[in-house]
């Protein structure tokens, strides 16, 4: 396992810093939509049945128990496993089209176009599913997946459109894939607490806290590297902080959903770590922290030259 891990970072980090560094900006963007729509895809086929046996299919089975034999059977066939595959492909396809439609724009009417866009994910789950119960699993399935495994890669790529030389992007890789490195090996050398049992039985606080170093520490180089795109290394270092601990919450956030929907691993395209969800689970809620604070610091900025 390790061997896999360590070869698919060893070809695959190579090939993003290069894009990231190198690649057109069409083609960046192109990277990150297809990264979005692949996320929401995964998190589908994952939260969606799940949310159909907790809210439809386990009380009409209930309801259909009188019944005769072939209702029953009919609506289990309601909740097919390439039912959910379409509607996963569905809610995929149009996280592709909302980050094209809201790159580019104004961050007022990108907002309006991701407020427009939940507004009808909303009417398209109640018209397309028929039942109260169906209506509001679909519904709910479909704005977790979208709103957990979608939206954050609109931040990542105005975290990229924000610096020339890509270097929050870069920050954000390097904050919390060096945490999930720091904590896999901290972990798994000196572990001996457990951090959340229940959630994911492997992490331990040693881990935790051996992540967040190398966080801070990924950060503050960075910084250096790229000549302060956060102003400083105390700023780096709240960034390292920050980031570091929403990266380790991220892992557990898809632990739990892993739980929920009673599998292992997110999907299987990468050897050794798993699907794309299991690999990019930490970005998705430490993105939002990176472009909350970078915002904050701007306006810091802004009012100090203002006095």
């Amino acid at each position: 396992m390790l061997i896999l891990r360590v070869f698919t970072a060893v070809v695959g980090l190579p090939i993003l810093m290069a894009l990231l560094s190198r690649g057109s900006h069409t083609l960046v963007l192109c990277f990150f939509c297809f990264c979005s729509a692949v996320a929401v895809y995964e998190a589908a086929l994952m939260v969606l049945p799940e949310f159909d046996r907790l809210f439809a299919l386990h009380p009409v089975m209930i309801q259909a128990k009188d019944d005769s034999r072939e209702r029953s059977v009919k609506l289990q066939g309601e909740f097919s496993k390439s039912s959910y595959r379409r509607a996963a492909l569905l809610c995929g396809l149009g996280m592709l089209a909302l980050c094209f439609a809201v790159a580019g724009v104004q961050p007022q009417a990108g907002l309006g176009i991701v407020i427009s866009a939940l507004a009808i994910v909303i009417l398209f789950s109640i018209f397309l599913t028929r039942g109260i119960d169906a209506e509001v699993s679909r519904m709910s399935g479909v704005l977790v997946t979208v709103v957990y495994a979608g939206l954050p890669w609109v931040l990542i790529w105005n975290l990229y459109e924000l610096r020339s030389d890509a270097a929050l992007v870069f920050m954000l890789l390097s904050i919390v894939w060096g945490g999930d490195t720091g904590a896999y090996f901290g972990g798994r050398f000196f572990g001996r607490h457990k951090l959340s049992p229940q959630k994911s039985p492997k992490k331990t606080w040693e881990g935790a806290i051996a992540g967040m170093v190398v966080s801070i520490a990924a950060a503050v180089f960075v910084e250096i590297y790229f000549s302060y795109p956060l102003g400083g290394i105390s700023q780096a270092v709240a960034a390292g902080a920050l980031c570091g601990s929403l990266g380790q919450l991220g892992d557990l956030v898809e632990s739990v959903i892993k739980r929920f929907a009673r599998v292992k691993d997110s999907g299987a395209l990468f050897p050794g770590h798993g699907g794309f969800l299991d690999r990019v689970d930490g970005l998705l809620v430490a993105a939002p922290g990176l472009w909350l604070l970078f915002a904050l610091l701007q306006n810091v900025q802004l009012l100090a030259r203002a006095q």
